[in-house]
C-alpha cells in the first residue's frame, strides 16, 4: 500500500499529515529516509518509523470522541504561546488522538477527535459534502431578502460562499440581535463570519451544533463522550432540514 495510507491506518495520522511528515524527511522505511509520496510499503515485511518511533501494524482499537469546545480554546494539540488548547481537556487520550477539522478561537461547539486517519479524511474531503449545522447570533435584524442572499451565495475574501439552509428564530421586538440556524457543506476559515459581515450583520456568537445528523445535544462545554458505531453513521447523513438532498448525500460518501 502507499506509504501515506499505511501511516493513516497505523500511525494515527490523516493523509495530509502523513504527506507532510514524508515531505519533511521524518519517515524511514527499513532505516532509509523517504521523502517521495509515491513510495509503497508491505505492512508484513517493511519496518516504518516516524522519526524514531517504530509504527506497529498490530491492530489498534479506533477511538472516536465528540467534544464541546468552549470559546477561547485553540483547536490544536499544543500552542507555543501557552493558550488553552482542546487537548488540555482530554488528557487521557491526548497522545492518541487528533482533531477532525477546526473551530475558530471565538467559536464553540461540536468537534470530533479520532485516531482513525481514514475516517478523518472522509469527513474533511469536500467531495463528500458532509453537512455542518451552526447557531449564529448576529447584531442587527436580517430580512428574508438577506437570508435568501446567503442561500444564493455571497462574495467573501475566501470566494463566493453559500448556505444550504437558513432559518431565523423569532426574537422580541426591539432587540438588537437575532439567532439564526445555518447549514453548510463547506468549511473555509471564518466562512460564516465573513458571509454575515458581507451583509452587514457582525457575528457575536457562533456555535456548531451538529455534523450530519450527529447532534451535540446537552453535552456540557469542555466535556467529551465516546461515540459508538451507530453514532458515526449519523455523520454521513444530511439533517432533516435537507431532506431533498438525502439521496445525493448517501451517494457521495
Amino acid at each position: 500500500m502507499r506509504l501515506n495510507k499505511f501511516l493513516a491506518q497505523w500511525a494515527g495520522l490523516s493523509r495530509r499529515q502523513a504527506d507532510h511528515k514524508i515531505k519533511q524527511g521524518h519517515v524511514f522505511v527499513n532505516d532509509q529516509k523517504v521523502s517521495q509520496l509515491s513510495v509503497f510499503v508491505d505492512p508484513e515485511k517493511d519496518q516504518v518509523r516516524v522519526q524514531k518511533k517504530l509504527i506497529s501494524t498490530k491492530s489498534q482499537p479506533f477511538l472516536y470522541l465528540m467534544f464541546n469546545k468552549p470559546t477561547q480554546v485553540l483547536s490544536a494539540r499544543k500552542d507555543s504561546k501557552g493558550r488553552p488548547v482542546v487537548m488540555d481537556y482530554i488528557p487521557k487520550y491526548k497522545d492518541r488522538l487528533f482533531l477532525v477539522g477546526r473551530l475558530d478561537w471565538d467559536s464553540e461547539g461540536l468537534l470530533l477527535l479520532t485516531n482513525n486517519g481514514q475516517f478523518s479524511e472522509k469527513i474533511l474531503n469536500p467531495k463528500n459534502k458532509i453537512s455542518k449545522t451552526y447557531l449564529v447570533k448576529v447584531r442587527g435584524r436580517p430580512s428574508e431578502a438577506h437570508l435568501k442572499k446567503l442561500l444564493r451565495g455571497v462574495s467573501t475574501p475566501v470566494g463566493k460562499r453559500k448556505a444550504l439552509f437558513v432559518q431565523k428564530y423569532p426574537s422580541q421586538k426591539g432587540t438588537k440581535t437575532v439567532w439564526i440556524k445555518i447549514i453548510l457543506s463547506e468549511g473555509k476559515k471564518r466562512q460564516i463570519r465573513l458571509m454575515f459581515d458581507k451583509l452587514g450583520f457582525p457575528v457575536q456568537k457562533l456555535r456548531r451544533t451538529a455534523i450530519g445528523r450527529l447532534k451535540m445535544n446537552k453535552l456540557a462545554k469542555g466535556h467529551f463522550i465516546s461515540l459508538r458505531e451507530k453514532d458515526l453513521e449519523k455523520v454521513f447523513l444530511w439533517p432533516k432540514e435537507l431532506k431533498r438532498f438525502s439521496l445525493q448525500s448517501k451517494q457521495s460518501v
